[in-house]
């Protein structure tokens, strides 16, 4: 009989596991659009995010917690319970429905465990999620300029979207920091990488200025970069001639999200790139990733008229 009960147990589990991996990247984007377009109505406020009578769209956010919808909506329509306080979903939580998980993960495990996938920011799908341990998490839709992504989001943000369920959209830099990381086993990525986050294409910086360039690094192997050297290019990624730095990876970070702060040299260009090439111990080849579009190196005072006014012509005799 205790034989037949774990071949029972054994069977319900690779069910479980095959059903959990039939979802598809819609799937997971169509159940976050639940939550985002859930329209409710509030019967207890929670002062100053939700008023007594009033409807919103969007599940509330409720730390700890991860109702579903139907869960949620009998919860503050039928029991007449605060949301926030005593209903809603959490960042995490909102993740874990949207994955089908069988219970709520936490960040920490939605970044850290080997049940996910760890991907390059470039690689990244609708459905994948970008994740802090123990600070945020949310899902990634597409990309238009931004990374627009849906996610559960609690107070204390300049938005009139706070406290529930919102569609967004972030650049890189307020990514810094984030892993990005998926449901479904990548395929064709390589094992050691580099990723510029910071210059990518667009930013125009001045003589003398000092800007972050910004990098993560890492292996899908877990085994840190050693050290980075940067280069940047005066001919859109044709050659890169001009050599910033050489960064040491001095604490073994994993993934290492690396920073430098450039002072900008007198050495204008419409067509400039960063690459950052880095270095591991594990690996006897150099990999590395450039800016993805150009960005602009320019002269402040290079203005209609300037010439004229730091050296204004003789008069004449």
């Amino acid at each position: 009989m205790k034989f037949l009960k774990i071949i029972g147990l054994s069977f319900l589990v690779s069910l479980i596991l095959t059903e959990a991996n039939a979802l598809t990247r819609d799937e997971i984007i169509t159940t976050a659009q639940v939550y985002y377009y859930l329209y409710w109505t509030c019967y207890n406020s929670y002062s100053p995010y939700f008023d007594s009578g009033s409807s919103y769209w969007g599940e509330a956010y409720s730390y700890g917690r991860w109702d579903d919808t139907d869960e949620f909506c009998y919860r503050v329509e039928d029991l007449k319970l605060q949301p926030v306080a005593d209903a809603g979903i959490d960042c995490s939580g909102y993740v874990s429905r949207c994955w089908e998980l069988p219970w709520k993960y936490g960040t920490w495990t939605l970044a850290n465990s080997d049940e996910f996938y760890t991907i390059l920011r470039s690689d990244v799908e609708p459905g994948d999620i970008f994740v802090k341990a123990s600070v945020h998490t949310m899902i990634y839709y597409c990309t238009s300029s931004d990374y627009y992504v849906y996610e559960s989001i609690g107070s204390g943000t300049p938005y009139d979207e706070h406290n529930r369920v919102r569609y967004h959209g972030y650049d890189d830099i307020d990514l810094d920091g984030y892993i990005t990381r998926s449901y479904f086993e990548p395929t064709g990525i390589e094992e050691y990488y580099i990723q510029v986050n910071s210059p990518n294409g667009g930013e125009v910086w001045y003589y003398d200025e000092t800007h972050n360039i910004t990098w993560n690094t890492g292996t899908l192997a877990e085994t840190p970069a050693d050290s980075v050297v940067i280069h940047y290019s005066k001919d859109g990624g044709s050659t890169y001639p001009y050599r910033i730095a050489k960064v040491v990876n001095s604490s073994g970070d994993f993934p290492w999200y690396g920073s430098y702060s450039w002072t900008i040299p007198r050495n204008p260009s419409t067509t400039c790139k960063v690459r950052v090439t880095g270095y591991f111990q594990s690996d006897p080849y150099s990999h590395g990733d450039a800016s993805d579009d150009n960005f602009t190196i320019k002269n402040p005072l290079h203005l209609s008229g300037w010439m004229e006014c730091i050296n204004p012509p003789k008069s004449e005799v």
